[in-house]
């Protein structure tokens, strides 16, 4: 065998390691792209629903609709939905991205 025949060695071994990071990243990149995307249709489902029946209702549609996440908060992300309470688009969108993370979906 000549020399070069042992270069396929550190080659795969390069090889794997690359696939394994990247592989890594992609699927990171993946659940932080869903979560965006899960943001942006909360955000317009709430506007929607601002829309068609104020404030008042659609604060307690969305409060409604993400109650196991609201029930899994942290005192610190309490306290921002509390603080958000008065602007139920910016409030779905914490809550759907917060929900996303913890894997609850939007519920």
């Amino acid at each position: 065998m000549r020399w070069y025949h042992w270069l396929w060695v550190p080659i795969v071994a390069v090889a794997s390691f690359l696939a394994y990071s990247l592989g890594r990243t992609r699927k990171d990149f993946k659940t932080a792209l869903d979560t965006e995307v899960s943001a942006v249709n909360a955000k317009t489902d709430a506007k929607r629903l601002v829309i068609e029946q104020g404030t008042e209702i659609a604060r307690a549609k969305i409060e409604t609709e993400h109650r196991e996440t609201i029930n899994r908060l942290t005192e610190t992300q309490k306290q921002e939905a509390s603080r958000l309470r008065g602007d139920p688009v910016a409030l779905s969108v914490f809550l759907a991205r917060i929900g996303k993370r913890a894997g609850s979906g939007t519920s």
